[in-house]
């Protein structure tokens, strides 16, 4: 089986759930490749110890599928459709050239490559991460291909759903095989937004447990507070230090370093660490020599971070999300 994982941007250091997910996968013998809005060499660390699965290798972005040259595009174009002449395939083709249902898509020819891709590469399953991303993808359901379609809905989306119109995932939920949720509140929220039944399944973040999942004893009178995340408003990091001055203007005595792992727009100093980003063996190690995790987010589905926390021990404080 071909699987073919659609993200917005790999590798990433906030999505190693999806790095994950295509481990176990080839640890079970299946192929997988990765297909990216942003293929993002500046977090190719996240990929550290994992060089035998050739992760990168198996990457393709958006601006990697055809040739930036018009002339020399619709040349290839032509060959192509000529070599499908007589083929099942030619009908794809000529589908996703229709300007009129799929506009500069259509002119640009990026659909009529993406096709290429997929049977190039005997794709039999796509994987969309986040909503938008599966909206992208059931167009080649609508065209036709005969590829199963499956969808993974994070957080970003359901909140991007709320706010748009309630159609703007029907082409998605119209030609996708499985809708996954992987919290109570996704569920209903899709359920809400059309989505039939029969076509969501709740499967939950995990985080792999181990021998190695112990937490290390601290002799030190300094607690140790440690948050992971993007440094963005939904994450909520200005209430974690708003509590933090007061901790420290109502109870002076007590001794605390707060460490921060992750990046974004916010920034800090004094007895606030910024670690920016980090791998998930860097993170694992913090979390090690903590003694709780802070998670101040105003929106959240079902953080990977607690999770990986809970995994080892360690006492979490968070918002109710």
């Amino acid at each position: 089986m071909n699987v073919l994982f659609w993200t917005s941007s790999f590798p990433s250091y906030s999505e190693t759930f999806i790095r994950n997910q295509v481990i176990n996968l080839i640890d079970h013998n299946i192929n997988v490749l990765i297909y990216t809005n942003n293929k993002d060499s500046s977090q190719s660390s996240s990929l550290d110890n994992l060089e035998s699965y050739g992760l990168l290798e198996r990457v393709t972005s958006k601006n990697e599928l055809y040739h930036t040259n018009k002339v020399i595009r619709v040349l290839i174009a032509f060959k192509i459709l000529l070599g499908s002449l007589f083929t099942k395939n030619f009908k794809f083709y000529l589908k996703s050239m229709n300007s009129k249902r799929y506009g500069n898509a259509a002119k640009s020819l990026k659909h009529f490559y993406f096709i290429s891709y997929l049977l190039k590469n005997k794709i039999d399953v796509i994987h969309a991460h986040y909503g938008p991303n599966g909206n992208d993808a059931a167009v080649y359901k609508e065209i036709g291909l005969p590829v199963k379609l499956i969808c993974t809905f994070h957080g970003y989306d359901i909140r991007l759903g709320d706010k748009k119109p309630k159609t703007f995932y029907n082409i998605l939920f119209k030609y996708v095989d499985k809708i996954i949720s992987i919290s109570d509140y996704n569920y209903n929220k899709l359920i809400g937004f059309g989505l039939e039944n029969n076509k969501l399944v709740s499967i939950n973040n995990g985080v792999r447990l181990g021998d190695d999942n112990t937490r290390v004893e601290r002799d030190n009178d300094v607690i140790k507070i440690l948050s992971v995340g993007r440094l963005v408003e939904d994450k909520a990091i200005d209430l974690a230090l708003k509590a933090l001055h007061k901790l420290h203007k109502d109870y002076p005595q007590i001794q605390w370093q707060y460490d921060i792992i992750g990046d974004g727009e916010f920034k800090l100093t004094s007895k606030v660490k910024f670690h920016l980003y980090q791998d998930s063996n860097y993170v694992k190690s913090m979390m090690n020599t903590s003694d709780f995790l802070l998670l101040t987010s105003v929106n959240e589905a079902l953080p990977t971070v607690i999770l990986e926390a809970q995994a080892l021990k360690l006492p979490v404080i968070a918002t109710n999300v």
